[in-house]
């Protein structure tokens, strides 16, 4: 493992608190580990066949990926027949193991001979309860960690779920992982908590590929949902060689437009709609605030609960950016996090990840771009937006109990852990291709579309020439997995001043990211008050994209309490339903 000091734990804390409401901050425990709420129990492989018919809406994808034709923009009745047994799948991947209620150290697993890892997750059955994975233990007796890591302060504790991978931490016995009986120290657990270990295996220890299935949560009018699965598949495109598999979309609840502090936890349970089953969870919303200003997504863990939607650990929130160069970077990102990976390196000088074949930069902000993992997709910025991986983040990812992989060369991915269908929510259409299950189902009914901006990239250089590089920096993917997002906020706001942002606002070669952080910025630097009357005039431009005047209501609200209040009243009737969201 990396040997670095710990200067100051960047990870994300999660402080449950009244009425459910979470607090965020950058410092105690929390670590990229990750935060949880409601249990959910794991379900092992079923076998038979399940048929459900199910009235939704239904759309042609024109992706080249895509097997599923349908009418669109029609209401049609759709039966689906699946088979977890039989059929189109193959062997199991997945081999659950019960540890049972934590005790100390007396938390065991086994990896057999062919175990490409295994993914342990706890889960407590109320967001109250809390879990800490101590301590992780190889067949040989040495710790793989105990406590904190040394690389970069991450501790694995979270609210309701909690989970770690093997491997995940450069180490003797993590790449390849050792057989064995491994041991798992649990701590500050909740009564009734329970601990399984999902190993990953194939007949011979090699990866012989596997699919990624993709749950969507979509807030209608958020997005079009042709333009997101367009993202989805940009995004998982050469993704540790698992391929995307099917892609379900669901109605997400009104009230979770806007993911704060205050419905965190409802925006990880609304997920239980999905199929218990290894997928990503995404919950697609038109803004991320509160204590989480800036983000444009964050995991709700590294690595978050693949199997038991609908738990505190489940959920990947995703603020749409309607920018097909930036959207693509933050779902591959986010799911790197999702899966188990940390940032290569860490704002915070001297942090970086714990595997050591990552490149890593020393200080981000001094060196950005000259950074050595610039073009790493788990660069705290997104870097160069290139997504590379490198070979151990790839073997993380493929011993993650993330996607349904192929237990012996030749046959097809497993089945999920239980039926596919989830009765009554989804229409499900099942096919194969290229060998591989291959499906993508669009329950569309009452989503809406949102009007998408693309861009050909990033801002150009001659807009940023001059800048402070913790201001550069608030041109990238927003993550708000470790409280990156508010930090860089506050970085940019001491390294800066508020005219300087504010006028960077105003530059239309920016992307529309840039500037709406930038204004965000701005609302926290010196000279906050001497810019009222921009944030004011930016905020009633109907000419400018709606994420620069969203930036613009919330830093007048943030500055000038009483001037948004008396704004608000004309926006409220405005085309954007950001604008007139953030002038409630």
């Amino acid at each position: 493992m990396k040997s670095r000091s710990v200067l100051g734990c960047v990870g994300l804390a999660l402080v449950a608190g009244c009425g459910g409401t979470v607090v965020f901050s950058d410092e105690g425990a929390g670590g990229a580990g990750g935060e949880s709420n409601v249990s959910a129990s794991a379900v092992g492989p079923t076998t038979g066949t399940s048929t459900s018919s199910t009235s939704a809406t239904t759309s042609t994808s024109t992706s080249s990926s895509s097997v599923v034709s349908s009418s669109s923009a029609s209401s049609t009745s759709v039966s689906v027949t699946t088979s977890t047994g039989s059929g189109p799948f193959g062997e199991p991947d997945l081999f659950p193991q019960d540890m049972g209620p934590p005790s100390n150290d007396r938390n065991r697993f086994t990896l057999s001979p062919g175990a490409l890892g295994a993914q342990l997750i706890a889960r407590t059955p109320s967001n109250q309860g809390t879990a800490v994975l101590q301590r992780l233990t190889a067949p040989s007796g040495s710790n793989v960690f105990n406590g904190p890591l040394p690389s970069n302060g991450a501790e694995f504790f979270g609210y309701g779920a909690i989970s770690t991978v093997v491997p995940q931490i450069s180490h003797p016995e993590s790449f390849p992982p050792a057989v064995g009986e491994w041991s798992l120290r649990v701590t500050q657990t909740s009564p009734d908590t329970n601990l399984t270990a999902f190993e990953r295996r194939t007949v011979d220890g090699a990866f012989h590929g596997g699919v990624l299935d993709v749950n969507v949560f979509l807030v209608p009018g958020v997005s079009d949902p042709d333009y997101l699965l367009s993202q989805i598949e940009g995004g998982f495109s050469d993704f540790a060689g698992i391929e995307l598999g099917e892609v379900r979309f669901y109605d997400a609840p009104d009230s979770l437009y806007e993911v704060d502090e205050f419905n965190y936890f409802e925006a990880q349970e609304v997920t239980a709609a999905a199929p218990v089953g290894q997928a990503v969870t995404f919950l697609v919303v038109g803004y991320i605030g509160g204590q989480l200003q800036g983000a444009a997504g964050f995991s709700p863990g590294a690595p978050a609960d693949p199997i038991g939607h609908g738990s505190s650990s489940s959920t990947l929130v995703w603020m749409a950016q309607n920018d097909d160069f930036f959207d693509r970077i933050i779902v591959r990102h986010e799911t790197g996090h999702y899966a188990g990976l940390f940032h290569t390196s860490e704002f915070e000088p001297g942090l970086v990840d714990a595997l050591d074949d990552t490149p890593e930069c020393q200080d981000v902000f001094a060196q950005f771009e000259s950074c050595p993992d610039y073009d790493n997709v788990m660069f705290p910025t997104g870097g160069s937006f290139a997504g590379l991986l490198s070979p151990l983040q790839v073997q993380v990812l493929r011993a993650s109990a993330l996607y349904r992989g192929v237990y012996a060369e030749g046959q097809l991915p497993a089945a999920p852990l239980r039926d596919l269908v989830a009765e009554g929510v989804s229409a499900q259409a099942i096919a194969s291709s290229g060998g591989l299950a291959r499906a993508t189902s669009l329950a569309l009914d009452g989503l809406g579309t949102a009007a998408t901006s693309p861009v050909a990239g990033p801002t150009p250089r001659a807009v940023l020439a001059g800048l402070a590089p913790e201001v550069v920096a608030l041109d990238g993917a927003a993550c708000g997995t470790n409280g990156d997002a508010a930090a860089q906020l506050d970085r940019a706001a001491r390294a800066s001043s508020a005219r300087e942002l504010v006028e960077l606002a105003k530059d239309g070669r920016a992307t529309t990211m840039l500037r709406r952080r930038a204004l965000l910025a701005a609302a926290r630097a010196p000279g906050a008050s001497a810019i009222v009357g921009d944030l004011r005039e930016l905020a009633k431009d109907t000419g400018l994209a709606e994420g620069v005047r969203a930036g613009a209501i919330h830093a007048l609200e943030l500055t000038a309490p009483a001037e948004h209040a008396a704004l608000a009243p004309t926006l409220r009737g405005d085309a954007s339903r950001l604008v007139r969201h953030l002038a409630r």
